[in-house]
């Protein structure tokens, strides 16, 4: 698996989109486990305080599966969203 994350890593080093977040018009329902391997909670933190309109919703005992790991918690996320 890390060599995986290794490979992204090195891939897309360069890849910033952090200003064009700053003025994104969408609102995004972001939501990270708290021990997220691939996508750290912390990356996920960041893009939401960023985003004008962005809301991190942060499932506590899950990795990168919410919705299996906290599978009523994420239900209720989903539903909140739509």
């Amino acid at each position: 698996m890390i060599e995986k994350i290794d490979y992204f890593t090195s891939e897309l080093k360069d890849y910033d989109i952090r200003e064009e977040l700053k003025t994104s018009p969408v609102e995004a329902f972001i939501y990270c486990g708290r021990h997220d391997v691939q996508c750290p909670h912390v990356f996920s933190a960041e893009a939401a305080r960023l985003m004008p309109k962005g809301t991190l919703t942060t499932f506590e005992h899950s990795n990168h599966s919410p919705d299996i790991e906290e599978e009523e918690k994420f239900k209720k996320f989903i539903r909140s969203t739509i």
